[in-house]
């Protein structure tokens, strides 16, 4: 199954001061994804690894729910 085509909804959350310097950013632009599939684990195994890897990603948090 490809999770590209179960991507429901990307709503972008602006652009925030972020606590303490990441990357010597100051700032970042938040978004919040909501990835909906029929199977359990059909996201890729190495899902969070590719954001972790993104040189714009400089947080992320993935919350799977049941």
């Amino acid at each position: 199954m490809d999770w590209r085509r179960h991507h429901n909804q990307r709503k972008r959350m602006g652009t925030k001061t972020i606590a303490y310097a990441i990357k010597k950013e100051a700032a970042g632009y938040y978004y919040q994804w909501l990835l909906e599939t029929e199977e359990e684990k059909s996201l890729p195994k190495d899902f969070e690894q590719r954001l972790i890897r993104h040189d714009d990603v400089l947080r992320h948090l993935v919350l799977r729910t049941k």
